[in-house]
């Protein structure tokens, strides 16, 4: 490659980037195509969820969505704008999904050949092009692939032309800066990918204020929305807090470990979780409802007391994290490539992973270091920058904590690293090439050992689980049952699994089989207010209503909000001689408008209404007449009839019960 054509006038580098880029895009889609019955594509949850209902909200014409942002917002407010041309469609939007899965192909096979050479571009951007988790995490609705994308755009507009001793252009280093700014809106973590452009921080005014001008913009505009819409003064998100925790409290494990007292699916940045603790140590009244910002305060500062207490478990955790960084198997969170790669014969094909890309990347990046004879390309020069930027990105992700789709952005800067081996060779001595062997073999050992400590059969078990969640809202409970006795199975300790497997077997009137699953359901997960209520359901069948306010109690207790739990408390209170009347105003007004659970709610309003004008409530301690109460609430209304027919001559209940035949004649 000494004495290479100047890219600028040798034109041979749109070969490779046309052809991995067209690779990409015929393997994208065949992937898209072949795992269209993915059910998770259908069921969107967690995350995705999130991701969708904001896109759905800023489509419809809700502005930027919530304020303040929960998530870094470049991905949802790009979704939101292809929900806006091809309508809420997720699947659309998948499709939708290779343009920026495809250019970052093409941005990494360009930015190889602009340090390397055009024989470099034909592997950055092959290796990209094959690279399993990227092609898998394109179907997947997350920022993942909006992230590389940018990382790689970032790459492309930071490499300088030519000549490297000009100084950046205005306009340039204004792009430059632009771009970063997106980068950080997509993923804040990829803050240090931008460590290289210090140097040209250091070049004066002229390119330090376009630069800072650049970058500043787009902060700017998410922090103008967060503080004057949300109350919350960040320039990203209010997520920095509770991600810190779940990195480093005292449950963390190196990936993602929700802390007991957090309900993911329904306090995403630990609102409530927070302001119960806060209140357990008596800085909140309990019950109060705090901020955004003043949670993310407290996560904060609750992960950075765990370091501080035992800073020993912190550098030990940093060190697990790196290793999952580095890891060759992809650890999953709302996603798993390993298990949704039943779903695709592409993903269970050899393809290029994690492990030969960090080896291929280690031995490209010792070779490359010191060379500098490509027309004036500074490469070693290039390699310190893309390895100082690929430092600070690892270091701040594993400030927090790894999972697959979170290092998929770091791929580009590895590949381009990869690309300069085939360049580099020709001109390395013996020594170094001895070395660039030991330290890129020694590179796909760690990969391949980096994810010790997790277990990858027992994550299996949480999306099982979650298989049968979709099957049960398809209306198929025998596949639901099979698909949570799986979950068991793999993992013992799927309290979810067994909470709803329990309560299928409740419903279908198999108490004696249902009862310990939901009893160890709970014991599992202590947040679980559907456990508590299936229990509570279960005693009341078996006619122990006490028990069955114990657990209906703790279900409203952990969920306040919960219609199910208040009209549970309210009718096994009633089996027990007692009106519950918060509870039942508290019902009243949490049950939503014209459905079963308000109708019931209503009926029994209706029946105590009329009672008031009896001079006493002895009526309450008639079983019988508490008995026909419930089947007219419940809507049963001629075994009711009948029920009220035979206390006519009944001396405590008889009035009440005239007073409900005449009800339901009218």
């Amino acid at each position: 490659m000494k004495g290479a054509v100047p890219m600028a006038r040798d034109r041979a580098w749109l070969l490779p980037v046309a052809v991995t880029s067209v690779a990409a895009l015929l393997l994208r889609v065949i992937y898209l195509a072949e795992s269209a019955d993915n059910p998770f594509r259908r069921h969107l949850g967690l995350d995705l969820e999130v991701y969708d209902r904001w896109a759905r909200e800023i489509a419809g014409g809700g502005g930027l969505g919530e304020a303040p942002f929960t998530q870094a917002p470049f991905f949802p407010l790009m979704l939101g704008l292809a929900y806006a041309l091809l309508g809420p469609d997720p699947e659309k939007a998948l499709w939708l999904q290779l343009l920026p899965a495809v250019l970052t192909v093409a941005l990494t096979a360009w930015t190889a050949a602009r340090i390397h050479g055009t024989a470099a571009a034909w592997i950055g951007g092959g290796l990209l092009a094959l690279h399993a988790p990227a092609i898998f995490l394109g179907g997947v609705l997350l920022p993942s692939t909006c992230s590389a994308c940018l990382a790689a755009l970032f790459l492309a507009v930071s490499v300088r032309g030519a000549e490297s001793a000009t100084p950046l252009a205005p306009s340039r280093a204004a792009a430059t800066g632009g771009v970063a700014g997106l980068l950080l809106l997509a993923q804040p973590t990829l803050l240090g990918l931008l460590a290289p452009l210090s140097a040209s921080l250091r070049r004066g005014r002229r390119v330090a204020l376009p630069l800072l001008g650049g970058l500043a913009i787009p902060l700017l505009g998410t922090l103008l929305w967060n503080g004057v819409a949300g109350g919350a003064w960040t320039p990203i998100s209010v997520n920095r807090g509770i991600n810190l925790y779940i990195g480093n409290g005292p449950e963390a494990n190196g990936a993602y470990a929700r802390p007991s007292d957090l309900r993911e699916a329904r306090d995403l940045i630990g609102l409530r979780a927070a302001a119960v603790r806060l209140a357990r140590e008596g800085a909140v009244p309990p019950g109060s409802t705090i901020s955004a910002s003043r949670a993310d305060a407290y996560w904060t500062q609750a992960a950075l007391g765990a370091m501080a207490q035992d800073p020993l478990r912190a550098v030990a955790l940093f060190g697990t994290k790196l290793g999952f960084l580095a890891a060759q198997y992809e650890i999953p969170q709302v996603e798993s490539m390993r298990f949704e790669s039943r779903f695709s014969r592409l993903l269970r094909l050899p393809l290029p992973g994690m492990a030969l890309l960090l080896g291929l990347a280690a031995f490209g990046a010792v070779l490359a270091l010191g060379r500098n004879d490509r027309a004036g390309v500074e490469v070693g020069r290039r390699t310190r920058d893309l390895l100082l930027g690929l430092a600070f990105s690892a270091a701040l992700i594993c400030l927090f904590f790894v999972t697959a789709r979170f290092r998929l952005a770091l791929v580009p800067s590895l590949a381009v690293l990869a690309s300069g081996a085939l360049s580099a060779w020709p001109v390395a001595s013996p020594t170094r090439r001895i070395v660039a062997l030991a330290l890129g073999g020694l590179a796909v050992v760690c990969s391949l050992l980096g994810a010790r400590g997790i277990d990858a059969a027992t994550s299996d078990g949480q999306f099982l689980f979650r298989l049968g969640v979709i099957a049960e809202k398809e209306q198929d409970l025998g596949l639901a049952r099979e698909r949570y006795a799986a979950a068991i199975a793999i993992d013992p300790n799927e309290a979810k699994a067994r909470i709803n497997l329990g309560t299928l077997l409740a419903r279908e009137g198999r108490l004696d089989e249902a009862r310990p699953l939901l009893e160890r359901g709970v014991a599992l997960d202590p947040l679980s207010s559907l456990g508590r209520i299936s229990l509570g359901q279960l005693e009341l069948v078996t006619g122990r209503p006490a028990e069955a306010v114990h657990w209906y109690g703790e279900a409203a207790a952990l969920d306040p909000e919960s219609p199910l739990a208040r009209e549970g408390l309210v009718f096994a209170n009633y089996d027990r001689g007692q009106v519950a009347r918060d509870d039942l105003e508290a019902l009243l007004r949490l049950a939503p408008q014209g459905s079963p659970i308000a109708q019931r709610a209503r009926n029994l309003a209706y029946l105590l209404e009329s009672r008031a004008p009896l001079a006493s409530a002895a009526w309450l301690g008639s079983a019988p007449l508490r008995a026909a109460d419930l089947l007219f609430v419940r809507g049963r209304l001629e075994q009711a009839r009948a029920a009220y027919t035979s206390l006519g001559d009944d001396p405590v209940a008889g009035e009440a019960a005239r007073l409900a035949l005449a009800r339901l004649a009218r």
